[in-house]
């Protein structure tokens, strides 16, 4: 609990992380596994740098950490440096690329991939794992602890979804639970568009667009442990860069999902209806009475992709789970003051200490 405070506490600087090694691991399941070990002694031969991998199975307490919906994927400096401080606590996380959330996009893969990564990790530490999700990754993390029960010891999902129709509306801009209807982060909307293609474009431009949103994303979305300015107006530029290598009605789309013109929201009334058949893998309902394992949902009251109101969602409707809302932390990372006024620090240090406590957890025996 003290490492994580640390690392993780409002005071802890982001762009700082413990050492930890990274071993990248391109047999399937392809991840990055993370650990620390004692420094080389002064007789050793072995290179202080070298990514040598000296943790046996079961030597460990275990960690599966299922990355959100992000083109780097475990590479992503904020999730590595989180990554990072599990395994300070003296823990082996084991962090799987997710191909196709590499690739921004919501699919079936995904969970058959989140499985053979937990099998593995189970494997590894001869036993049952604990499962920690990011955002969208909540869907895989509730996917294994429902079909493979006995290698799940206990799961923290961050940031998670109840509703996908509800957390796609947010994120483009919905009023929900008395929380406004607003702009708010303005690089999604190409990535949520591009998960509802099939039903706003012909077949033979759904490709160009997802292409397209892939390009923006990378070059819009922040690559820094420090979190960026979302709204100086950078993306619109690249945007409409973007926007002119396409034809057609993807054009259209994407400059409307870019918020060069239109209202990226209106744009997908009555698309859920029709896309309910397709993305019914991505519904928690007919598999959450089988997560039988302890379930923490974690939320920061400033996300600006999914809002916190789905955490409470989950909790209310899985078997054995709680849910601790925070202001202290957004979606991405540190958030951006609603725990500032004195008044509010006491509620939210308690709730602060109640996630490192579930974070704590995830490598107890």
């Amino acid at each position: 609990m003290l490492t994580i405070l640390r690392w993780l506490g409002p005071w802890a600087d982001p762009a700082t992380m413990p050492r930890a090694r990274a071993v990248p691991v391109d047999t399937p399941p392809r991840h990055v596994r993370l650990f620390t070990e004692r420094p080389p002694s002064k007789s050793s031969t072995t290179p202080p740098d070298a990514l040598v991998d000296r943790v046996r199975p079961g030597e460990r307490r275990t960690i599966l950490l299922l990355p959100g919906l992000h083109f780097l994927g475990p590479d992503d400096p904020r999730f590595r440096r989180f990554a990072a401080v599990l395994a300070a606590t003296g823990a082996e996380i084991i962090a799987p690329y997710l191909h196709d959330f590499l690739s921004l996009q919501l699919t079936p893969r995904v969970l058959d991939e989140a499985h053979a990564a937990l099998i593995y990790a189970s494997e590894r530490a001869q036993g049952p794992v604990s499962v920690m999700s990011i955002s969208f990754g909540s869907i895989a993390a509730m996917h294994i602890a429902a079909t493979s029960p006995e290698r799940v010891r206990r799961v923290v999902m961050f940031g998670g979804y109840r509703n996908l129709e509800r957390s796609f509306r947010f994120a483009l801009g919905a009023a929900m639970h008395g929380m406004p209807a607003e702009v708010r982060d303005p690089l999604n909307g190409p990535a949520v568009l591009a998960n509802l293609a099939d039903e706003l474009l012909p077949e033979d431009e759904q490709d160009a667009f997802r292409a397209a949103t892939l390009a923006f994303s990378r070059r819009t979305w922040s690559r820094n442990a420090v979190p960026e300015n979302k709204r100086d107006g950078r993306h619109l530029k690249v945007g409409a860069e973007i926007a002119e290598t396409l034809s057609g009605q993807a054009r259209d789309l994407f400059r409307v999902a870019c918020r060069l013109e239109g209202d990226p929201l209106a744009v997908v009334d009555g698309i859920f209806e029709q896309a309910r058949a397709r993305t019914s893998f991505l519904d928690p309902t007919p598999i959450m009475s089988r997560v039988l394992a302890p379930v923490t949902c974690v939320h920061g009251r400033d996300d600006d992709v999914i809002p916190w109101t789905e955490s409470v969602a989950l909790a209310r409707d899985l078997p054995n789970a709680k849910a601790l809302v925070t202001g202290l932390y957004g979606h991405t990372g540190r958030a951006s003051g609603s725990a500032a006024g004195v008044k509010e620090l006491g509620q939210e240090l308690k709730a602060m200490g109640q996630v490192v406590n579930a974070l704590a957890e995830l490598g107890a025996d």
